[in-house]
């Protein structure tokens, strides 16, 4: 089954992006691996770590590697209540932002396995998982949606964020839909301490 997206993902990708750096609003013309999420001003690899935290009690932890040749790996796990998924990703990401490849494995939440693709070559999209299999010609960049249980909300949505900001806040999704990056509001935050 897909994520739901909607005005939830839209809150979830600005606070992704919070403390990021602005990023070229201009679409890249061609898909090409590039080191578009590597550190900041120096085009280094760089590590998240973070921990998944549930009703105030640390959960599980998400680590994603993002290197300096575009490619990303992502190792996230949850447990509640004695269960929760577990999955290892790896993905490519365009000069754009968007994914160029991306592969998953592990286990959903009550042990269902994770077993999801996905390619574009030239401009030919086609994904496959347990749950589903598609192909679909691209006109334009389009962001893919992985369906492995954690992965997008772990850092996925960051990435999409990402790619929002160099489309200029609008991308096609797939397999299907639209994503769009608003801004609606700023407001700041103070910590006691």
């Amino acid at each position: 089954m897909r994520p739901l997206l909607g005005g939830t993902l839209l809150l979830l990708a600005h606070l992704a992006g919070c403390g990021s750096p602005a990023s070229s609003m201009a679409p890249s013309p061609a898909p090409a691996a590039v080191p578009a999420p590597a550190d900041p001003g120096t085009g280094q690899a760089r590590v998240a770590r973070r921990i998944v935290v549930m009703e105030s009690r640390k959960s599980g932890t998400s680590v994603a590697t993002y290197a300096a040749d575009g490619g990303l790996t992502i190792s996230y796990e949850h447990f509640q209540n004695g269960r929760g998924p577990k999955v290892e990703a790896r993905a490519r990401l365009a000069a754009d932002g968007t994914l160029l490849a991306f592969d998953a494995k592990g286990r959903q939440t009550f042990g269902n396995p994770i077993e999801e693709s996905f390619r574009i070559e030239g401009r030919r999209a086609s994904w496959q998982s347990r749950e589903e299999r598609a192909e679909k010609d691209l006109a334009a960049a389009a962001f893919y949606v992985p369906t492995a249980e954690g992965v997008f909300g772990a850092e996925m949505v960051g990435v999409l964020f990402s790619a929002l900001q160099r489309a200029g806040g609008v991308l096609p999704l797939l397999p299907d839909g639209e994503a769009r990056l608003e801004k609606v509001g700023t407001t700041t935050v103070r910590l006691n301490g």
